[in-house]
């Protein structure tokens, strides 16, 4: 594996993983993010921030394990393509930041699986 390949990796995991110690943290200031659109499917905002901050720690300490890293890269990918769907035009200020992210779940990805 490329030396690039392997920080990547490393730079994905680690980001994944702190933001969901970050939305655990303080699930509250991140509850804002979910869309009133969304929210009202969901049974509580609150809950759904707490689920997504554990699939976030659970992507993010499954990329860095290196274990089918390819599949970890391609349901990250999935994740932040829904994080952008979702939080639509209201919150792109606060998620633009996840395109890029996104690309690099995309990179990774198409490097294992392609």
């Amino acid at each position: 594996m490329p030396l690039s390949i392997f920080i990547l990796r490393i730079g994905l995991g680690i980001t994944f993983a702190l933001t969901g110690v970050l939305i655990l943290k303080d699930d509250d200031k991140w509850t804002h993010m979910v869309p009133d659109w969304f929210a009202k499917y969901l049974p509580s905002a609150r809950s759904f921030m707490i689920t997504t901050a554990v699939g976030d720690i659970f992507l993010g300490a499954w990329i860095l394990s290196g274990y089918f890293t390819g599949i970890a890269a391609l349901l990250a990918a999935l994740h932040l393509a829904g994080v952008l769907i979702v939080s639509g035009k209201k919150e792109f200020h606060e998620v633009y930041r996840d395109i890029g992210l996104l690309f690099a779940c995309v990179a990774l990805a198409v490097y294992f699986l392609l």
